[in-house]
C-alpha cells in the first residue's frame, strides 16, 4: 500500500465519520493501519467511534483512539508555540488571553492570531465571522433544527446541568448537550455534573437566536436556581 510514497510520508483520513463502515475507504483504512510503520503513519481524523474493522486494526496495534480532548492546548503549549513564530510574539496578544478565549483549540487560535485590519496591521481583535464559519462548518451544520435550537436556549446559561440544560430549553435539550459533548472541544465539563460551551460555540448559538426570544431565555435563565 505505501510503495509508491515516499518515506517519512504520512497518511491522513479526515472526517472519518463520514465514511461508509462497510465501504472501501474503510477497509482501505483498516489495511493501512495494518502496514503502517514508522515510516509511514495512519491518522484518522473522526468525531465519531471508528467502525468495527478499523477500530479492532487500532486495537492490534495498540493505538486507541485519541480523545479530541486531548488536542487542546496548554497554557505552556500555546505560550511555547508563539515564542517559535516571531509573527505570532508581534501579534500583540498573550497566551493567557488567547487561551481564555479559545480554550487551546487550535484552529481558533490560529485565526484569532491572522486577524488584521483593512491596512494589513495586526490587531487585536477577533474574525469573528470567520469563527463562526469554522464552528458551522465543523459541527453545528450536521445537527438537525431542533437540535440546533435546543443548543441555542442553553447557549444562555454560563454553565449547566444536564437538569438545568432541559429547564432551560425544553426535554430535548440535555440529550442535544449529550451528543455535542461527544464532539469534545466544544463543551466543558467543569465539576462532576455541571458543564459549559466553549466561549466560540455560545457566541455562536446565541447570534442566531431571534431578539424575542434571546429575551425570553436570558430571563428564564436568571431565574433558574443552580443545582
Amino acid at each position: 500500500l505505501f510503495s509508491r510514497l515516499r518515506r517519512r510520508t504520512a497518511l491522513v483520513f479526515e472526517d472519518f465519520h463520514q465514511v461508509a463502515p462497510d465501504g472501501a475507504v474503510a477497509r482501505a483504512a483498516a489495511i493501512a493501519l495494518d502496514q503502517a510503520s514508522r515510516d509511514h503513519p495512519v491518522v484518522l481524523v473522526s468525531r465519531a467511534p471508528p467502525p468495527p474493522s478499523v477500530a479492532r486494526a487500532l486495537a492490534l496495534r495498540g493505538a486507541p483512539p485519541l480523545p479530541s480532548r486531548e488536542l487542546l492546548l496548554t497554557h505552556d503549549e500555546l505560550d511555547r508555540l508563539m515564542q517559535l513564530r516571531p509573527e505570532w510574539r508581534r501579534s500583540g496578544h498573550s497566551a493567557s488571553e488567547l487561551m481564555s478565549r479559545t480554550r487551546g483549540w487550535l484552529a481558533a487560535v490560529i485565526l484569532a492570531l491572522s486577524a488584521r485590519d483593512r491596512v494589513g496591521r495586526e490587531t487585536a481583535g477577533y474574525p469573528e465571522s470567520e469563527l463562526f464559519a469554522l464552528l458551522a462548518e465543523d459541527v453545528l451544520d450536521e445537527l438537525d433544527a431542533e437540535t440546533r435550537s435546543a443548543l441555542g436556549g442553553v447557549a444562555f446559561l454560563p454553565d449547566f446541568t444536564l437538569d438545568e440544560a432541559a429547564r432551560q430549553a425544553g426535554a430535548g435539550a440535555a440529550s442535544a448537550v449529550s451528543e455535542l459533548f461527544r464532539h469534545g472541544a466544544l463543551i466543558e465539563q467543569i465539576g462532576a455534573h455541571r458543564m459549559r460551551f466553549h466561549p466560540l460555540l455560545q457566541a455562536f448559538l446565541r447570534e442566531r437566536v431571534p431578539p424575542a426570544r434571546a429575551r425570553e431565555l436570558r430571563q428564564r435563565g436568571a431565574l433558574h436556581p443552580r443545582e
